[in-house]
């Protein structure tokens, strides 16, 4: 009697009845807002069944799953999306919307190229009284900007990061040796 919940399960959501016919297997992760539904009320009938969600699946946030249904090991619901009773995701899968649907596969890794920018450097505005403050110049505008673009050879997904956050990274990483 009660849930049935796998090892390192993450369930951060309180929606759900009928604890005995839900089970969760290993590693499945049921994000804020989920709600497990398993039962409706159709034409003055109540209806119950029971669902499971396999191994290493997740539920996004504020997604609903109905009764009766399955989620093979590795599936993925997306975001604002309703599993529809008696459905069953296939292992491996991602489906979201309302019903839910196949979901196209994730963007391809990216590169980033520089372009040329038109504006020229910038000088601060002159002021009605330069006596009391000094003019100051406004720091020059970047003269090429970074994009990125998705790489279609590469199987494996990457993300170039911005130079910006390159050189942010690397001043922390210098801040935390230094502690």
């Amino acid at each position: 009697m009660g849930c049935k919940i796998g090892r390192w399960v993450f369930l951060d959501t309180t929606l759900f009845s009928e604890f005995d016919l839900v089970e969760f297997g290993d590693f499945s992760a049921l994000n804020l807002g989920t709600t497990v539904q398993t039962h409706l009320f159709e034409d003055r009938v109540m209806k119950t069944a029971g669902l499971k969600i396999g191994r290493n699946c997740t539920v996004a946030n504020m997604s609903a799953v109905l009764y009766g249904t399955e989620m093979k090991d590795g599936s993925w619901l997306g975001p604002l999306s309703v599993l529809m009773k008696g459905e069953t995701l296939p292992a491996m899968t991602r489906w979201q919307g309302i019903p839910s649907q196949l979901a196209l596969p994730p963007r391809p890794a990216a590169i980033r190229i520089k372009l040329p920018l038109t504006s020229q450097p910038t000088k601060a505005p002159v002021r009605a009284n330069p006596t009391s403050v000094p003019p100051t110049s406004v720091p020059p505008r970047p003269t090429s900007a970074s994009i990125l673009l998705p790489v279609i050879k590469s199987s494996k997904p990457q993300m170039v990061l911005p130079v910006v956050w390159q050189e942010r990274a690397a001043n922390l990483q210098k801040t935390t040796r230094q502690l």
